[in-house]
């Protein structure tokens, strides 16, 4: 059975008033990603396809003393991104359609190594994931690989994501190289609505 995981569609990421919005904006609306996600999410409504939702929040305010970490995960830290609950809440564009979603324990890095992601897939019998949401090379790649390595037959969707521009590097091309490299299918938001819906379950009476 097929989902759509949909992570980190949240206003640190993909509202003006983010955090992140500034590395991310142009990589956004290049994609058309909110639009995107929309889309995606009304069509798997539609259609009988569960949504999962994993989330990227701090929870603890002990969170902010980590001692190291990454050039992102530093950035995210010093800023205090995820920190509040507008950082931490799904943007208003998204909301009514993630209302049944199941949403997940947060991730406090890039995977959900910790999270009970992998346990709520396999609970609802899901082998085959469809990933979209944010960011391309941090959260949803991370996400990529750990699905795989527990054995999902794993997808991206490749223009419901977005990246970082930076002067370090393009996060959304460089994710791209390996979306390819290692996913099942890469397909776009078009090609995913395109595809046979599952048939909703028989009432036993």
């Amino acid at each position: 059975m097929k989902a759509l995981l949909i992570v980190d569609p949240l206003n640190d990421f993909l509202n003006i008033k983010g955090v992140a919005w500034g590395a991310v904006e142009k990589s956004v609306k290049k994609n058309n990603t909110i639009e995107n996600l929309k889309t995606l999410i009304d069509y798997s409504n539609k259609n009988n396809i569960k949504i999962f939702v994993s989330p990227h929040c701090y929870t603890n305010k002990e969170d902010i003393n980590w001692k190291f970490g990454g050039f992102i995960e530093n950035f995210m830290l010093k800023n205090k991104m995820f920190f509040t609950d507008f950082g931490c809440e799904i943007i208003s564009e998204l909301k009514e359609g993630l209302k049944d979603a199941i949403v997940c324990s947060s991730h406090k890095i890039y995977g959900p190594q910790t999270t009970d992601l992998t346990l709520q897939l396999r609970k609802n019998g899901i082998d085959d994931v469809f990933v979209a949401g944010m960011s391309a090379n941090l959260c949803v790649e991370s996400h990529i690989r750990h699905l795989l390595e527990c054995g999902f037959k794993v997808n991206a969707i490749k223009d419901a994501t977005a990246g970082a521009l930076l002067p370090i590097g393009d996060g959304y091309e460089s994710a791209l190289i390996n979306f390819n490299f290692i996913c099942s299918s890469v397909l776009t938001t078009k090609e995913f609505c395109k595809k046979k819906p599952l048939k909703k379950s028989k009432k036993i009476t």
